[in-house]
Order: C-alpha cells, then sequence, then structure tokens
C-alpha cells in the first residue's frame, strides 16, 4: 500500500522517480527488485544506455565489483527485451587532461562548495586517492553521455541516502541541485521515492540533512 501510494505521487516525472529507485535498488543489489523496476523504466521509455549509466555511476558509491555484478544482471534483461544499448565512449584523454576536466566538472557542478563533503585533497594520507577517485568520478563517469546531469544528481542524491551515513556529502549534492534547477520539493522527492525500499529511519534522516541545506543554502558542513 505504502509502495503505491508513494509510486502514485507525481512531484517527479515519471523517469525521475525511476531513476532514483534504480539507483538506490542497484546499490543496495535487490536483484530481483531491480529486474523488476529496470523492466518499467524501458517500457515507460527510459533509454537502456541511461540505466547503464546509472549502474556505472553507482559504482562510485558502492565499489566496482557492483558495477560488474549489476551489468551482468542488466544484459540478460536487455537480451529478454530484444534490447542492445549503443555506447558512445569519450575521447581518449592523457592523465593531466583528464584531471582538467574533472576539475572542470567539479567546478561546474559544485561551485565553492567544490571540495565540500571529500577528504582533504591536501592531506598527506588523502591526496593520492582523491586524486584518483576525482579523476575518474568527474573525469569519466560524470561526463559520458547517456545521463545528463540534472539526471546524474538524482542518481547521487538517491545513493548518499541509501547509504545513510555520509551527511556531509548529501548535504553537499542537495545544495548543487538546487543551484541547478531542482526545487525543494522535487530534491526532497528524490528520498520520498526511495523510502520504501531503503526503510523510513534512512529516510527520514536525509531529509533531516537536505533540511540545512534548504535552511541556509551557504553554510558548509559543520557549521
Amino acid at each position: 500500500m505504502q509502495v503505491q501510494a508513494i509510486g502514485a505521487r507525481r512531484v517527479l516525472p515519471v523517469h525521475d522517480s525511476l531513476l532514483a529507485i534504480l539507483a538506490s535498488l542497484c546499490l543496495e543489489g535487490r536483484k530481483a527488485a531491480l529486474i523488476e523496476k529496470v523492466g518499467l523504466a524501458l517500457d515507460a521509455g527510459l533509454q537502456p544506455r541511461a540505466v547503464s549509466e546509472l549502474v556505472l555511476q553507482t559504482g562510485l558509491y558502492g565499489g566496482l565489483p557492483l558495477v560488474e555484478e549489476m551489468g551482468e544482471l542488466l544484459a540478460k534483461v536487455f537480451t529478454g527485451k530484444g534490447v542492445k544499448p549503443s555506447l558512445e565512449l569519450l575521447p581518449a584523454e592523457d592523465r593531466e587532461q583528464l584531471l582538467a576536466a574533472a576539475s572542470e566538472y567539479q567546478r561546474l557542478l559544485h561551485g565553492e562548495r567544490q571540495q565540500w563533503g571529500h577528504a582533504d585533497p591536501m592531506d598527506e594520507h588523502t591526496a593520492e586517492l582523491y586524486g584518483i577517485t576525482s579523476q575518474y568520478g568527474y573525469g569519466l563517469v560524470w561526463r559520458r553521455p547517456g545521463l545528463d546531469m540534472r539526471q546524474r544528481l538524482i542518481v547521487a542524491l538517491s545513493c548518499f541516502a541509501t547509504i545513510g551515513y555520509v551527511d556531509n556529502f548529501l548535504l553537499k549534492f542537495t545544495r548543487s541541485a538546487m543551484t541547478h534547477g531542482f526545487t525543494v520539493e522535487e530534491v526532497r522527492e528524490v528520498v520520498v521515492q526511495v523510502s520504501p525500499y531503503i526503510g523510513f529511519p534512512r529516510a527520514l534522516r536525509a531529509l533531516t540533512v537536505m533540511k540545512r541545506a534548504f535552511d541556509d543554502p551557504e553554510a558548509a558542513p559543520g557549521d
């Protein structure tokens, strides 16, 4: 009953709601539910490439083995529906070009919030991994075709709400989403849509964190 009531809400377009749900299910490894929702998403007109890109992005937050496992699952669903998604690859770039592209995309996405919610990029213990993850995440994944920035923000918000303990990340991406045209109601609805799948304690915690962004868009984490 709760799933039906929430699924009937139209604060977000159907495609956006399905993106949020698919991202959460993928991150949690809920295979049976994911198969069902992928089928619904394809029937509703969501492009196969968008679903594939969603799985790739969740690997940033849930680990690369997740991408391989969920990718194999997707391939079976696509085969069953006679779907063969086309892949568009970004032009090859050397490391310096990729780092520059990643930094540019971070500024575009987050503005002055670029370093919020991450490990200190200047810390000797975190600098190397920070550089690698930024290069891979913003330089490669977020810039790939198939999902636009708005859609990738929905995927990120859904994943951070699902993880449940990355408050600074959720706060940062909530503010960035609002900078890029999301309303308070739309950001909040991402969490509402995934709440039946992640459980209400995690959903309520996420909404509480988001409220800080709604109340004070300029405050940094920890303020």
